[in-house]
């Protein structure tokens, strides 16, 4: 993702504006795959079985991937709506995915297993509404789509997951 942002040209601090834009995308990217790593990891450490989950883990994956691109497509284009919306779009998705990994796997151990324990279900569905409603606010201000999907995805997700 680093690679992305482009050596500066000048060699005064008024040569960075322009990259601003772009850090930030690589900054929301870099947080961003953090959060998932960091809620797949603990998940993982409550799991018994892997195998319900592969399926899951794959789609999941597909989706953070996706990260990078849409936030590079963001900061090149200084947080326009349709970039915004569609990284409301691919949140939405991963979180989604991260969701039915969460069942699918909660089904197989169990009601009663740890990894049931320690998801909060109100915390996925407000995720969830969130991320939905995202989408449409990046068309009225693009800074409350963003801050919408990320304080789900970095306080109430890293809450749930411990």
């Amino acid at each position: 993702m680093v690679l992305e942002i482009k050596v500066p040209h000048g060699e005064n601090l008024a040569s960075l504006q322009p990259l601003l834009p772009v850090f930030f995308s690589y900054v929301l990217s870099f947080f961003f795959i953090a959060i998932y790593w960091n809620n797949h990891h603990h998940m993982c450490i409550r799991c018994i079985v892997s195998a319900p989950g592969i399926v899951g883990q794959s789609a999941s994956l597909v989706l953070v991937v996706a990260v990078p691109v849409v936030t590079g497509w963001m900061g090149e284009n200084n947080f326009a709506p349709m970039p915004t919306a569609l990284y409301g779009v691919v949140s939405l998705m991963a979180g989604i995915a991260y969701a039915i990994l969460t069942r699918v796997i909660i089904a197989a151990e169990g009601e009663g297993s740890l990894l049931a324990k320690a998801v909060a279900r109100f915390k996925g569905n407000a995720s969830m509404l969130s991320y939905l409603a995202a989408i449409p606010l990046a068309f009225v201000s693009q800074w409350i789509s963003l801050g919408s999907t990320w304080w789900w995805a970095d306080v109430a997700d890293s809450r749930s997951s411990h």
